[in-house]
């Protein structure tokens, strides 16, 4: 891993102060990102009623999404996030959006998931599931959140998961999603699979793995 790659990495992983959290965070807040997010939103199929939890939220554009789905019905969003300038980014945003009534954010960890067994109707996670440092735990976790046929939507975008690798800051083997596809079937998940799908607004080409919790009888 070269230099820059050594001192990006824990920004990117954990956005904080700094020059280079500095850099993390304008990246994150690129307008592609708004439209990345929204795509993911739209193929959750999110209903009024719902509860819906985003994994690590970053700026808060998913949840934004996300809250503007159950605006008008008896669902709420939650997200959860391991950096705490994330958080208070995401708060700020939303509640200049007027949706904080509808989101409720938590400082927390993937690994340790705070909700209450079957209490979500979907999940969703912009490809952060390289840094789950114990794949097998969480994805166990998202599991036992989700209710029975619940969804879990991971969106990527191959070209900079592959640039990220060529910089060194993310491992091919991270970064793998047919592993992360595979690992989503051997801890109980079921018809998982991958859909490439076309921005509505850009040139921009997107993958989005879909997965569905397993019950007693799939």
């Amino acid at each position: 891993m070269n230099y820059l790659a050594s001192w990006m990495r824990p920004h990117f992983r954990k956005p904080s102060g700094g020059l280079f959290g500095w850099l993390t965070k304008l990246s994150l807040r690129k307008e592609y990102r708004k439209d990345y997010m929204q795509l993911a939103v739209v193929h959750c199929n999110i209903q009024p009623d719902d509860s819906v939890l985003e994994l690590g939220f970053g700026p808060g554009y998913g949840l934004k999404f996300a809250a503007e789905c159950v605006k008008s019905g008896t669902g709420k969003v939650y997200g959860i996030d391991f950096s705490p300038d994330m958080v208070e980014e995401a708060r700020s945003f939303l509640e200049g959006e007027n949706l904080l009534d509808k989101v409720e954010l938590k400082l927390g960890d993937v690994h340790e998931l705070p909700y209450e067994d079957e209490s979500m109707d979907v999940i969703f996670h912009a490809d952060c599931y390289y840094f789950w440092d114990d794949r097998q735990k969480a994805i166990t976790g998202i599991r036992r959140v989700l209710k029975d046929g619940g969804k879990m939507v991971t969106i990527l975008h191959k070209g900079r998961l592959a640039k990220s690798v060529q910089v060194r800051v993310l491992t091919q083997e991270e970064t793998d999603f047919e592993r992360y596809m595979d690992e989503l079937n051997l801890y109980n998940f079921c018809d998982v699979k991958m859909e490439e799908f076309k921005s509505p607004n850009s040139d921009e080409t997107y993958h989005i793995i879909f997965a569905f919790k397993r019950t007693a009888t799939s």
